[in-house]
């Protein structure tokens, strides 16, 4: 029998569903399913692709207010995407192809509130020293216009960094 109201067909749903799940016998087939497809499956990681695949569009909301709400840790795996790809910029240099990243999402988001990357319209992460690695020393929030003209003085070899002059 169709509804009239669908906000009375959600009511009904919502009560079977929540009837089903007080019942110990559903619990427990449910369980026993869940227990067996994972025994059948050898690689968990396989398991936990898959399920990202079938619910794609839950993963991307969920990551979408994750990071929304922290941005820090986007600039993280920024960061290590970066390095793995080790692509080089307009002058043929790769100023991060050897660096590797040794500083947490808690110490980004240190950085972050230090260095106020919550007032600016674009942050973006900036090595002091191109030659080291990312660490919390040597890592610092600047708006995107700042790096890149940096990033254009450093690869030139102009290194204001080198004496002094950040």
């Amino acid at each position: 029998m169709p509804y009239k109201d669908p906000e009375q067909k959600k009511a009904n749903q919502r009560k079977r569903y929540h009837e089903r799940m007080r019942d110990p016998e559903f619990k427990k087939q449910r369980n026993e399913k869940r227990r067996k497809y994972y025994q059948e499956t050898d690689n968990i990681k396989e398991c936990n692709k898959r399920w990202v695949e079938k619910h794609k569009e839950q993963v991307n909301e969920y990551r979408r207010k994750y990071f929304k709400t922290t941005p820090w840790a986007r600039t993280r795996g920024s960061i290590k995407n970066r390095i793995k790809r080790g692509k080089k910029g307009e002058s043929g240099f790769c100023s991060y192809a050897n660096a590797k990243c040794l500083i947490s999402t808690a110490e980004l988001k240190e950085l972050w509130f230090r260095d106020k990357g919550y007032e600016m319209k674009n942050p973006s992460i900036d090595r002091i020293d191109p030659s080291k690695d990312y660490t919390k020393d040597n890592c610092r929030y600047l708006e995107m216009k700042e790096n890149r003209a940096r990033a254009k003085r450093v690869y030139k070899g102009k290194f204001p960094f080198r004496n002094g002059d950040i």
